[in-house]
């Protein structure tokens, strides 16, 4: 039978506290600070014992981390665009610029 999840989330949190080589966690797209408080050993902000960082991407604010973090805006369209055209190599195909346009589009603010 296999461990449950509880089990494996100690686990981890032991193995990230006894860690003796630089470790990164990222957690994508975060809904819940619980869910990071799950795999983070408690105490581990201790800068002298931790080899360790921790990566966090989300949408929303999460106010106990307010000091710690690193708030970034959305692309404006243009930006979204250069990312993209960088991401698959600029195209003059009329199909893919209209795919990209579109991409862009979706969750992006606008110019103006």
């Amino acid at each position: 039978m296999g461990k449950r999840s509880s089990e494996n989330n100690q686990e981890i949190r032991a193995r990230l506290y006894h860690a003796r080589y630089p470790w990164l966690i990222v957690f994508d797209n975060l809904e819940s600070a619980q869910v990071v408080n799950d795999f983070i050993p408690r105490g581990y902000t201790d800068s002298e014992a931790s080899c360790g960082h921790v990566l966090v991407t989300c949408r929303r604010n999460f106010p106990e981390w307010q000091d710690s973090c690193v708030t970034l805006d959305c692309f404006e369209k243009h930006e979204a665009l250069q990312f993209l055209y960088r991401a698959v190599g600029r195209s003059d195909d009329k199909k893919t610029n209209q795919l990209l346009t579109m991409a862009a589009d979706d969750d992006v603010r606008d110019d103006d």
